[in-house]
């Protein structure tokens, strides 16, 4: 996979500006749209501040605040992931029928443009806290580095789903669908609670511990959930193995499809 890679990285390079130049042409604020996402949640954390709803002040409503958003931020991450690798076949598939070149190359694209996105919302997320006066870290932001399992469960779950969706065409509003209900029952926006439905499907949810282990580690520099995380870890990373798997041996046989 990592040698088809680097054979073809002069064609993931222009799959990745292609995709970026489709995203942003004859839209009235171009690439400024990867910034309206976070100020509006400010914004909106302001609003609250003017309405009472938090006072202004308390570093430990704006700390939740930040956590919360950072949160988001992750979670936009993989969800951007799966879905961009998603569209991956259906986006390239006139390339590949008429060009012979290592087709893992597709992954290029999706992957560099949702970790730039994410990328420009952590430099977001940096000004927030020197917004708020929140105590920070530098270092703590190696805690990214625990985000790769999480990484590479959004690129296997969604090289599985490119392949599906090359034929079920609908599959991939439920996957829409379900991404948002998957995030209503992940305490991550919000404290777990120890009881009910959610409490217990927390303890088997991966995308909690994926979650939220790298964003507590940026924030206070522990590891929350080391055991779970793991498990977790290692959860992502056979899904990733046995997404390229499935999308390896079923491409050659969707191509000759489409």
């Amino acid at each position: 996979m990592f040698a088809d890679l680097k054979k073809a990285r002069e064609l993931g390079w222009m799959l990745f500006r292609r995709d970026v130049k489709a995203r942003y042409t004859q839209k009235l604020l171009g690439c400024t749209w990867i910034v309206i996402e976070p100020l509006l949640i400010v914004g909106g954390f302001f609003m609250l501040q003017n309405g009472g709803v938090i006072k202004s002040g308390d570093a430990e409503q704006s700390k939740i605040f930040l956590l919360s958003t950072l949160a988001y931020f992750m979670w936009l991450l993989v969800q951007n992931l799966t879905m961009n690798s998603a569209r991956m076949v259906g986006n390239n598939a006139g390339l590949m029928s008429k060009i012979n070149f290592p087709r893992i190359a597709i992954i290029s694209s999706p992957v560099m443009t949702s970790c730039i996105d994410f990328l420009i919302r952590v430099g977001m997320f940096l000004i927030f806290c020197l917004i708020f006066q929140i105590p920070f870290n530098p270092l703590n932001l190696l805690g990214l580095t625990l985000l790769i399992p999480g990484i590479l469960l959004g690129i296997g779950v969604g090289m599985f789903f490119s392949i599906v969706g090359s034929v079920v065409r609908d599959l991939h509003n439920v996957l829409t669908h379900s991404f948002f209900f998957l995030l209503l029952i992940t305490p991550i926006l919000y404290a777990a609670p120890k009881e009910g439905i959610i409490g217990t499907l927390c303890n088997y949810n991966p995308m909690y511990y994926l979650i939220l282990v790298p964003r507590d580690f940026i924030f206070d520099g522990t590891i929350s959930y080391p055991i779970p995380y793991l498990i977790s870890a290692l959860f992502a990373f056979i899904a990733f193995l046995a997404g390229w798997r499935f999308f390896n041996l079923s491409l050659i046989k969707i191509i000759e499809k489409i």
